[in-house]
């Protein structure tokens, strides 16, 4: 049986993949990491958190809002009856779907 020799432009086209692969998958690791980051909360003051509702609208009503004293995007404890500019209503659909 013959052997197959391996030409030094495949080797090089090898490496440069190969390079290329981890390059992408650090890329990627950063990203992820990145995200973890922005998801820090942000302060009362710069959300402009206010303990009274606004116009109908409160903490009780935000999708955010875990319903105790803890909001997802807003430190610190809030009140149900608080506002801030980042409410956003709860869906009003809350029941399971059969089909």
């Amino acid at each position: 049986m013959q052997e197959k020799k391996v030409a030094k432009s495949d080797l090089t086209r090898r490496g440069f993949f190969g390079r290329a692969a981890l390059t992408i998958a650090g890329g990627a690791a950063l990203m992820v990491a990145g995200t973890r980051n922005a998801a820090a909360k942000v302060s009362k003051m710069s959300a402009k958190y206010k303990s009274a509702p606004q116009k109908g609208k409160s903490c009780k009503g935000c999708k955010r809002f875990d319903g105790t004293d803890k909001c997802s995007t807003v430190a610190g404890k809030i009140s149900p009856n608080g506002y801030c500019r980042y409410y956003s209503r709860k869906s009003a659909y809350r029941g399971s779907r059969s089909y």
